[in-house]
């Protein structure tokens, strides 16, 4: 494309002005007098090669001529005057816009070659047929700006414009501002759709969790998870919020209880899975009190409060590595060392090529909160212990070499915590039910541990100990605290008895006075004899119940209930990776209006991608 046409589409697009490159109706007459030509020589543009070029005015010496230029790259050709096409097929036979390396030309599915498309996409392939509508275009621009984590100004970039100008001409630039308007509008609308289907729901559970942008400003996550009719399992960030130090637990509570409102889903929220932190404790309790006051408290809230079982984990296994960090400090220390110099890591990869050991891999330094990050290390490590004896003898400056009784007690340490990095794997999984995974996972847990215990090394030995007093001491709080909430209870059921009218107490023991007759088989009596299903690693529990719903219409509705119940926060902690990206150091003056809106749009639920192409 040459600087003048450049500066032409910038011009026109500065000042919001349709693009004409083509001969339209200003060059009508010629149009008339070359059709007329044609029909004097009896011949008329059939060739296809004509699909592919338009005729366009260009400037040469001072002077302005027509040529065609080529739709899929900027070449131009003289006008023939014989009308012959030799020229323009020898260019379309090797056009790169149109031909690759190794291939012929390049064809598009068609609208009608897409199968299985949702009506939603169906629509926008409607649209597409029927012409070009700027309206559809700003709703998947908005839409694209959310799934993308696009900025918002990028709808004011030239080259962006000159693009949409050339592929329609009809194309209006947009603001900045007009854009979030339409990002926000798309989120409204989706918005009212989830609130649909939430309340279509019958129960909910929920998890939540709290994260500081790097704005230093506090955000709350709320995301609700359910099992829709169709026995598939769902999840919906229904919130990402600014919540406005100090974050105590009734302030936690009061804005969920305010999202569950705004939602209309407070009389359906189930469980709440939280951390353990001790504000959360509070927030917990503070929103089972006022379930119970509205009388919308479930399972009597025995199951209500779940506490994160991979931050617990993550507790407990801490606590074991550090009492044997002398185990793995020289290993910690030499990653560290080679880590903090390209030039040292430079030197390492090259001894590792010498000898032949894969560098994909790489080397990975453990972080003091998490320490699934220190099993990563020690396995990656474990790939490079020939690389790190070489390295020893060419650096003089290196000192902590792991000795071979390092790396044994590190492999020994490796293959223990592989126990729990697994059961951590599985029970931090949000797109498929972990509430049926829990017993299992807690019985391995309890099993690695108590062998731990027994070992005959005796740092292994010193590490499950120290692990298993944590995990006891939390069962026990756990236990303790659902023995206090029985009591409250039962205290709450006692006075509501007392104060129950005389005619309920009658009729109690109208109940007990009389000879019931034998009961028929109870469902779940059913279900317990029937014959048990053999585990297989890729059961579906959620295709199970949906096939003998029937059958167990009471147990079916309480399988939903339970399986939708989280046991981690993991789903709500992933807010918190889209949180960092949308407010990243480019975009960190985006109102907090605007990120409650975005975070939850890239939840890949608000924004459905339609298949297009």
């Amino acid at each position: 494309m040459s600087e003048s046409v450049t500066k032409n589409l910038s011009d026109a697009i500065s000042e919001n002005e349709p693009i004409e490159i083509d001969i339209g109706e200003e060059d009508n007459e010629t149009n008339k007098e070359e059709e007329s030509n044609s029909q004097k020589k009896g011949r008329r543009k059939t060739s296809d090669v004509w699909l592919y070029v338009k005729r366009v005015k260009v400037k040469e010496n001072g002077e302005e001529i027509e040529k065609y230029r080529c739709n899929n790259c900027p070449s131009l050709f003289s006008v023939p005057k014989q009308g012959t096409t030799s020229q323009i097929k020898r260019h379309v036979k090797f056009c790169t816009g149109l031909v690759g390396k190794g291939q012929k030309k390049i064809s598009f599915a068609s609208a009608s070659s897409i199968t299985g498309t949702s009506a939603i996409e169906e629509n926008y392939l409607k649209t597409i047929s029927s012409g070009y509508n700027q309206n559809v275009v700003r709703e998947i621009m908005a839409k694209m700006m959310m799934v993308h984590e696009y900025p918002f100004n990028m709808v004011e970039h030239t080259w962006f414009n000159i693009l949409l100008k050339v592929l329609n001409p009809r194309y209006e630039r947009i603001s900045r501002n007009t854009m979030r308007s339409d990002v926000m509008k798309v989120y409204e609308s989706a918005k009212e759709e989830v609130k649909l289907l939430l309340k279509g729901t019958y129960r909910i559970s929920l998890t939540s969790d709290l994260w500081t942008s790097n704005q230093n400003i506090g955000y709350m996550s709320l995301t609700a998870h359910f099992v829709d009719f169709d026995w598939t399992l769902q999840k919906r960030i229904i919130n990402f919020c600014q919540l406005e130090p100090p974050h105590t637990g009734v302030a936690i509570s009061d804005a969920i209880i305010d999202c569950l409102i705004a939602w209309e889903i407070e009389d359906k929220v189930s469980t709440i899975t939280l951390d353990n932190a001790s504000a959360n404790d509070v927030a917990a309790k503070t929103i089972m009190n006022n379930f119970q006051v509205r009388d919308k408290l479930y399972f009597k809230g025995l199951i209500f409060h779940v506490r994160c079982c991979a931050h617990i984990l993550n507790l407990v296994v801490q606590d074991g590595i550090h009492v044997i960090q002398d185990v793995i400090e020289n290993i910690r220390c030499s990653v560290t060392y080679l880590k903090k110099s390209p030039s040292r890591m430079y030197k390492f990869g090259e001894i590792a090529r010498q000898l032949s050991v894969p560098t994909s891999k790489g080397l990975a330094l453990d972080v003091a909160t998490r320490w699934n990050s220190t099993y990563v290390m020690l396995e990656h490590a474990f790939v490079y212990q020939k690389v790190f004896e070489q390295y020893a003898t060419r650096d003089a400056n290196y000192k902590w070499l792991p000795s071979e009784d390092d790396w044994f007690k590190a492999a020994k340490v490796y293959e223990y915590l592989k126990n729990f990095y697994d059961v951590t794997q599985i029970i931090s999984g949000s797109s498929y039910p972990t509430a049926n995974l829990f017993l299992i996972d807690l019985w391995k847990v309890k099993e690695a541990l108590n062998k731990g215990c027994e070992s005959e090394f005796y740092f292994l030995k010193d590490m499950a100990i120290e692990m298993r007093k944590k995990f006891d001491k939390y069962w026990e709080e756990c236990e303790n605290n659902r023995m206090n909430d029985i009591s409250q209870l039962d205290k709450s059921d006692d006075l509501i008895g007392a104060k129950g009218s005389e005619g309920q107490a009658e009729f109690k023991i109208f109940l007990e006075s009389t000879n019931a007759v034998e009961p028929l088989k109870s469902e779940l009596e059913i279900y317990l004899e029937e014959q048990t299903t053999s585990l297989i690693d890729k059961f579906d529990y959620l295709e199970w119940w949906r096939l003998n719903m029937l059958k167990f219409p009471i147990l079916s509705k309480m399988a939903r209930d339970i399986l939708s119940v989280p046991i981690s926060t993991v789903a709500s902690e992933s807010a918190f990776s889209a949180g960092g990206r949308v407010l990243n150091n480019f975009r960190s003056s985006l109102s907090s209006e605007t990120v409650e809106a975005l975070v939850p749009a890239m939840d890949n639920v608000f924004v459905r991608i339609p298949n297009v192409v």
